[in-house]
């Protein structure tokens, strides 16, 4: 089944495959493999891949060793890099938030780091805070907490800067600035800005005691004379922050000559300042076009040691970004390339689309003509090296493509196990036709600007291209199907009585008998989703030895699921009511009265006449919010005593990771190993060939062997340890 298949390895490839072998503290061969979304063209190259995808918020070099370069992004913590960018690895051990606004690295220590840990939305969370680590990542902890709001349109800036001394200074969204003299262990407020979120700070190069910060009120100059403090705001000429698109959002600072100032104002575009922040004048030659277009600009950036070498980044763009200037500002030029060798391509439509949200960008703190930047497209970090004319694909290891409904997220092709199609929320359904070597999109249409696919199926016919889905945004998606294996879509916004079909999909699945069926939610075709009809419940789960058995649940105080003989014609309760909301359901294979269901108060199983729930005492630990809040199960059709469950925090932050049961449920062990221990699953599925249990997360697919099976998996699949 896995056969021994030797490859000779390329530097890169081999630091990722050795990072996927030891990837954990379970027993031999039971270790977390990765499984990026690989692209033909990376596997051409030599490389293991990663696919990026989730949004980077924040890049840092470490001043005193380039080398090593830290990303925070909003959902999946934060990552490191030791070779320069060529790989990175996950860092999330004591990282509770679900990701980070912005981060910087100690002039003169790579192992400290400060990041302003947020879960990017309106509600606070005492996961969020500043958080620091003081052994490069190994470990962080929350050093002061203070709410971080997700900053959309006016992200850009870095929340922390440093003093030459080792002050640290902190501009934050709710507690104005803080400042520490001894490297974060404590803070003390310096009662500015207390009324509006601070979203730039810097330190004057030249003046450790002047610092310059940009808020929703404008720009400032901060003196901090050690005895007394005072902020006043500057800035003759920038426009007036009466609108969000008009805030300023970004410092750069000549270190040369620490009058010139940049100062990313939004959609204003890039003002100068050449008297250290007293006035300033618009410097938007070959912006113009791009901010009459209704763009913004959020980042700006400027080499350490090449003053006329600056960067600009854009909100609400799809065109190729970031743009550079190599003579102060006088002139942008956008890049002439993205991903020069198309790594990416197979991944998203186009390196011109996808940088909605704009890019964090970290000029080498040495070498003037490298930076490191978010790229277009898939999101994957980028590097130049000819001053941003061209970048260049570094994402190896870094991965985020998010499998995220349940276990129907993942569609296998019951007849090639080979052949199984990954549904990403934003990004679509990926196909691979060679067990996960290398994946392509399959370009389906947006559905209201967005092609977001929670669930999926494949027809269960040997050779058929017919696959099934829902696309749309994240709440609501219309039916979706190929018969050519994604060559062309038909979008099915009714059903054949004239029942919108918009909804939000959670579960879609063919009959295991009888392949003219499908159930997706509340929807039912039968004729292989050409057309389709209402049903009065959504079907939740398909019994696999019957597939005119199916279920469905329903929740107004109490939850009771639903059961039907006849393929959802009618219905009659199945289960006494539960005092507890449920997220997916999981049928025994072996009894259709037998269901484990994933819920707010841990795992609840009826065994026919009663429900047990299982928690704590059961080993189904507490995360670090005491929640027992479960939200993904899924079984192991051919051994039904192996029950897998994921852990989920209602947006407060990252839960605690993936349980086992193997003993129907009785029983369960973490398996999280060193994913976590502060990790969150958004799905589990079992592949029905090898018995892996995949999983789809904030950072990327990963996938374990079953209990039963101790010969160790490699990914991707061709690559070996020497």
């Amino acid at each position: 089944m896995f056969p021994e298949i030797r490859e000779t390895l390329n530097p890169r490839a081999a630091a990722i495959l050795l990072f996927s072998v030891i990837f954990s503290a379970l027993p031999a061969f039971a270790s977390w493999v990765p499984v990026p979304l690989r692209t033909a063209a990376m596997r051409d190259a030599g490389l293991p891949g990663g696919e990026g995808m989730q949004m980077i918020w924040g890049i840092s070099y470490a001043p005193s060793n380039p080398d090593v370069i830290y990303i925070c992004s909003d959902t999946s913590q934060v990552w490191k890099s030791i070779d320069a960018g060529e790989t990175w690895q996950m860092k999330n051990n004591g990282f509770f938030a679900n990701g980070g606004v912005s981060l910087a690295v100690s002039p003169v220590d790579e192992n400290l780091v400060f990041v302003a840990g947020s879960n990017h939305n309106t509600t606070v969370s005492p996961a969020e805070g500043i958080y620091r680590t003081t052994n490069g990542g190994q470990s962080w902890e929350i050093v002061k907490p203070t709410k971080f709001y997700r900053t959309d349109n006016m992200k850009g800036g870095v929340n922390f800067s440093f003093t030459p001394a080792g002050t640290v200074y902190a501009g934050t969204h709710v507690d104005g600035i803080l400042r520490s003299d001894d490297n974060g262990s404590s803070w003390a407020s310096l009662s500015v800005s207390t009324d509006a979120m601070v979203l730039d700070i810097k330190v004057d190069p030249a003046d450790a005691a002047r610092l310059y910060f940009v808020s929703e009120n404008g720009f400032f100059v901060l003196h901090d004379s050690g005895t007394g403090v005072s902020a006043v705001r500057s800035g003759a000429g920038l426009p007036l922050p009466d609108v969000s698109s008009s805030v300023p959002r970004a410092i750069a600072i000549n270190n040369s000559d620490p009058r010139i100032i940049y100062v990313s104002a939004g959609g204003y575009g890039i003002y100068k300042s050449t008297d250290g922040g007293a006035t300033f004048v618009p410097k938007n030659k070959g912006l113009t076009a791009t901010l009459a277009n209704g763009k913004q600009t959020t980042c700006c950036a400027i080499s350490p040691v090449d003053p006329m070498r600056l960067y600009v980044s854009f909100y609400l763009t799809g065109v190729r970004q970031p743009y550079y200037s190599s003579d102060g500002g006088e002139n942008w030029v956008k890049p002439s390339g993205i991903d020069l060798a198309n790594l990416t391509g197979d991944l998203h439509d186009s390196n011109d689309s996808g940088a909605y949200w704009g890019t964090p960008i970290a000029p080498h703190p040495s070498l003037a003509n490298v930076s490191f930047a978010r790229g277009t497209g898939s999101g994957v970090p980028i590097n130049t090296t000819d001053g941003g004319a061209t970048w260049l694909y570094s994402g190896d290891g870094y991965s985020g493509g998010r499998a995220g409904a349940g276990a129907t997220s993942f569609g296998w092709d019951v007849n090639d196990p080979e052949r199984f199609v990954i549904f990403l929320i934003d990004y679509g359904p990926m196909l691979t036709t060679d067990g996960g070597q290398t994946f392509r999109t399959l370009k389906i249409p947006r559905y209201s600007g967005a092609m977001t696919t929670p669930a999926g199926a494949l027809e269960p016919v040997a050779g058929s291209q017919r696959i099934v889905t829902a696309v749309g945004g994240w709440d609501k998606q219309v039916l979706a199907v190929t018969n050519n294996e994604g060559e062309s879509w038909t979008q099915i916004p009714v059903d054949k009585y004239g029942n919108s079909t918009e909804d939000s999909y959670k579960f879609i699945a063919f009959h295991p008998q009888d392949p003219s069926i499908v159930y997706a939610g509340c929807f039912k075709s039968f004729d292989g989703g050409a057309t389709w009809e209402k049903l009065s419940k959504k079907v939740a789960a398909v019994y696999p030895a019957n597939g005119d058995i199916v279920y469905a649940v329903e929740k107004i105080t109490t939850s009771v699921i639903y059961k039907s003989g006849d393929g959802g014609a009618t219905w009659t309760g199945l289960t006494a009511p539960l005092a507890a909301t449920v997220s997916e359901m999981a049928v025994d294979p072996g009894n259709e009265d037998h269901i484990y269901a994933a819920c707010s108060v841990g795992v609840c199983i009826w065994d026919g006449s009663a429900w047990t729930t299982k928690t704590d005492a059961d080993g189904l630990e507490r995360d670090w919010f005491s929640s027992l809040n479960t939200r993904y199960i899924t079984v192991d059709q051919r051994y039904p005593n192996i029950i897998y469950a994921g852990k989920w925090c209602s947006w407060q932050g990252h839960s605690n990771g993936v349980f086992r049961s193997q003993d129907y449920g009785a029983t369960w062990e973490n398996i999280t190993g060193k994913l976590g221990p502060e990790f969150t699953p958004w799905s589990l599925s079992v592949n029905p060939h090898s018995g892996e249990i995949y999983m789809g997360s904030s950072h990327g697919t990963w996938k374990l062997t079953p209990p039963y099976y101790t010969k160790p998996v490699l990914s991707p699949k061709k690559l070996q340890v020497q």
